[in-house]
């Protein structure tokens, strides 16, 4: 990458990332004050009444063997749903009528229990239980969140570099040091954006090859 080149790309994301980031800052303040300042009682319906019950069961229970129990799966959970509906999120309403009434189960049984995980974990950092800090997710977090953790830090790391090499242009400073971080974060940001491809079509390629091992004892 010749210093043309680089000059060019900082130039476009001058005008790309700060919009983005501050987007992204602003979505997850009013989120956060939103659920910091908002009433709990009925999440706290929502996460003690169905998901953490429903967590329990999909992680735990049926964690091993959910291949062999679809039916007694959906039973279990069909009542509680019902009665809890007017609480839950509506993905979970329909993720959980994709899996009760598709053929194949395996797929839409997977996109349940994420949307299971993904609630769950919402809820109990709006009501305050311990939860895992970013430290936790990149250590624990597997492919996606670390790559996507890898992507936020560099592309805020490479915009906090693009504002000083344009003091240091300003003042007629030597910006080869600067600009050759810059890539380095750039690079940074390529690998992580490959870690979460890479972690979608490994996810996606053992989905299909469960779902061509069913269609086959078929």
């Amino acid at each position: 990458m010749n210093l043309d080149t680089l000059e060019t790309i900082i130039e476009i994301a001058k005008f790309v990332v700060p919009p983005v980031l501050t987007l992204i800052a602003t979505f997850l303040v009013t989120k956060y004050k939103y659920h910091k300042d908002g009433p709990k009682d009925k999440r706290e319906v929502a996460y003690n009444r169905f998901y953490y019950p429903i967590y329990i069961l999909v992680h735990e229970k049926y964690r091993k063997n959910h291949k062999d129990n679809y039916e007694n799966i959906i039973a279990e959970i069909r009542p509680r749903l019902l009665k809890y509906r007017k609480y839950l999120n509506g993905s979970t309403v329909k993720s959980f009528t994709d899996f009760s009434t598709n053929k194949y189960k395996h797929k839409a049984y997977r996109n349940f229990v994420n949307n299971i995980y993904d609630h769950n974990s919402k809820l109990r950092r709006e009501l305050g239980y311990l939860e895992s800090n970013i430290f936790d997710i990149f250590k624990y977090g597997g492919n996606y969140n670390i790559g996507l953790l890898i992507v936020l830090i560099g592309t805020s790391s490479v915009y906090i570099l693009i504002i000083l090499n344009s003091i240091c242009i300003q003042y007629h400073w030597d910006t080869k040091f600067l600009l050759k971080i810059i890539v380095f974060f750039l690079i940074i940001i390529v690998l992580g954006a490959l870690l979460i491809i890479y972690e979608f079509i490994v996810r996606n390629v053992l989905l299909f090859i469960e779902y061509m091992k069913n269609k086959i004892k078929k």
